[in-house]
């Protein structure tokens, strides 16, 4: 606990410096785009299909996990920021910093904040597979240490890593790429609309670090002796984690996909003090070669950081070699852990009039080699009284999701949306994609998949 209030601490200490710096250095744009801060929609997802209808109503999506906190805190920021900014040129700025600090603290444990978003990411690809679980966060545990997603049997966990391998080792690191998904879409949003990039300092620091030392946990002293305290109270299944921590799990089964789940660890699979299977892996059961591996990692996830947009710079203005025009450009890294090793992404923010572009070029990493692939994305392009926007990605990614596969698999992405006004306040949307086999951020299957999304846009 005291590492956690240090934390915040330096966070909160580190986003008011930032936004010191960056308040004074941002200035009025010097041409206008068609998207403002006025006209900012904050999308709430009303329906996801199938994943909301697969046998009977479920809720929320990992979409929706994602996007709909992603709402509630541009509302937060957008609202904190009206409400203090006019105290004060300079201070009301740092107050409304302040605020969303405060808020973030307390949110991170509520239901549809960020501890809640990263186990729902965890529960949406279970229940693809068919694996009822349940969300700790929603037991409200304010200022907890661990928040699991908990009564899963332990033969749902047998059956998942035999029956889909690539899936089941996703999963360790899929809360991870859901808290990086948001954090991707709070750039966009301050990028494209122009929104004060200072406002989303806290919640982009705070999840980047986050995610940052959730992979570096296993470098604490105590790590292993930790695990072995937490199997003493967890004796039965339905109690545990799916995986108590999980970035020495996630690199355990990424080397051996094939190994039975009812094996694993250095004690043949059976929990040390009560029944079931030992989910909880430490760095004892790791080989050299293993633990290499994730120390490699966790020094690549700090290319999260790389991100002008984390230090409260939502974009920068250049004049077009090509039209001699003004635009607007940022750009970011993502680094994620996938099933099949890590993911770093290169992104480009564009904007000029009309156009709203965002360009990622992918370099997929196996054991293997490198694969790479592209992305495009068109958003809110206008038309008349409509919005469009459309997305489509090309990739190469080893075969079977897997480590130590050699051959690579074509695939891709396609999207497509449209928003239309219903009042002054209100827009209807409505999306779909079209998915290959692969992974793709954000998206719950690595098998083929279409889905439609439709909601609510509120202007504000």
């Amino acid at each position: 606990m005291k590492n956690f209030y240090t934390r915040i601490f330096q966070i909160g200490f580190v986003a008011l410096f930032i936004c010191r710096l960056s308040v004074r250095a941002q200035v009025p744009d010097s041409f206008p785009t068609p998207l403002t801060p006025e006209n900012r929609p904050i999308n709430l997802y009303l329906a996801d299909y199938p994943l909301n209808f697969d046998d009977g109503y479920y809720w929320p999506s990992l979409n929706q996990s994602i996007q709909n906190t992603v709402a509630v805190h541009q509302v937060v920021n957008t609202s904190l920021g009206k409400a203090l900014e006019p105290i004060h040129p300079f201070w009301g700025k740092v107050l409304t910093t302040g605020s969303i600090l405060a808020f973030n603290v307390v949110y991170t444990y509520l239901p549809g904040g960020t501890a809640w978003q990263h186990q729902e990411a965890h529960r949406a690809v279970l229940r693809l597979r068919g694996i009822s679980s349940y969300n700790q966060a929603n037991d409200f545990r304010f200022f907890k240490k661990r928040i699991a997603t908990k009564n899963v049997k332990d033969q749902d966990l047998i059956n998942f890593k035999r029956d889909y391998p690539a899936d089941f080792i996703r999963n360790r690191g899929i809360g991870h790429e859901a808290q990086l998904e948001m954090i991707e879409q709070l750039k966009k949003d301050a990028f494209y609309y122009g929104t004060p990039g200072y406002r989303d300092i806290v919640p982009n620091l705070l999840n980047t670090i986050v995610t940052i030392q959730y992979v570096n946990e296993f470098r604490q002293k105590n790590y292993d002796t930790d695990i072995d305290e937490r199997n003493k109270v967890e004796l039965t299944p339905d109690v545990r984690d799916i995986s108590g921590v999980e970035f020495t799990p996630w690199v355990y089964d990424l080397f051996r996909p094939d190994e039975p789940y009812q094996n694993r660890g250095t004690n043949g699979g059976a929990h040390p003090y009560g029944s079931g299977v030992d989910r909880y892996i430490g760095k004892e059961d790791l080989t050299g070669e293993e633990l290499d591996y994730l120390k490699k990692q966790s020094r690549l996830v700090w290319l999260n950081l790389v991100s002008p947009h984390n230090f409260g710079f939502a974009r920068f203005r250049a004049m077009s070699p090509f039209n001699s025009q003004p635009f607007h450009y940022n750009f970011s890294l993502v680094h994620n852990l996938v099933s099949f090793g890590r993911v770093i992404d290169y992104n480009i923010y564009l904007q000029q009039n009309k156009w709203n572009l965002f360009f990622t070029y992918h370099d997929y990493k196996n054991r293997e080699r490198h694969f790479p692939g592209i992305n495009l994305e068109v958003y809110r392009f206008p038309m008349k009284k409509i919005f469009l926007t459309g997305a489509m990605g090309l990739w190469m990614q080893p075969k079977d999701q897997l480590f130590r596969s050699e051959g690579s698999t074509a695939g891709g992405i396609l999207k497509l949306g449209i928003a239309a006004p219903l009042s002054k306040r209100f827009e209807w949307f409505l999306e779909g994609d079209r998915k290959t086999n692969g992974w793709s951020s954000g998206n719950v299957s690595l098998e083929p998949i279409t889905q439609v999304q439709f909601g609510l846009n509120l202007i504000y």
